[in-house]
């Protein structure tokens, strides 16, 4: 893996945490998750109400949009999340399935405000996969997600066009550069 991805992590990371940032583990349902889902959703609302506004000035970006519906797609959709969240606000969410020999379904989303969510979160999942020693295997769509997904050290295509991973050893790598770096 490239040593550029480390440095990457250690930025992002430091941002995130110096801002307050903080990833809380969600399995199954709870009445803490399905307010935070609300959370995500209200917010969700809020660009889509701004998207029909037709105010010029309150048109959200396709980033904003797609982080918005993949953030609340991860708490209300997925069996297992991490949550973000930056002065108990929730600023992002990873969702995940467990499929027997690997963590997969990944869904991650962020509402692109908060420098290192999306590292964090990621960080988040190699912890998970190198504890429970499976890789990660999921997929990117469009040309944003490619380039997040190298950022992060993924390895790509090699299953198929669109296919992402981090073998295990990927995982216990990035952890193991981070350990007293953040």
């Amino acid at each position: 893996m490239d040593a550029a991805v480390i440095e990457d992590f250690v930025d992002h990371l430091v941002s995130f945490r110096a801002l307050g940032g903080a990833i809380h583990r969600v399995a199954g349902q709870s009445g803490q998750r399905e307010g935070w889902t609300a959370e995500a959703f209200a917010y969700l609302d809020g660009l889509v109400q701004d998207d029909n506004s037709g105010d010029p000035e309150l048109k959200p970006s396709r980033r904003q949009m797609a982080g918005a519906v993949f953030m609340h797609g991860a708490l209300d959709e997925s069996p297992e999340c991490f949550v973000a969240l930056c002065n108990g606000v929730v600023v992002g969410a990873l969702g995940f399935v467990v499929k027997g020999d690997h963590l997969g379904g990944t869904k991650l989303g962020t509402r692109q405000a908060i420098r290192g969510t999306a590292f964090e979160l990621s960080l988040a999942l190699a912890r998970e996969a190198s504890d429970r020693g499976l890789p990660v295997l999921g997929v990117y769509t469009g040309p944003d997600a490619r380039s997040f997904h190298t950022r992060i050290g993924r390895r790509l295509d090699g299953r198929g066009r669109g296919s992402s991973e981090w073998l295990v050893e990927d995982c216990s790598y990035i952890i193991d550069c981070l350990e007293g770096r953040i």
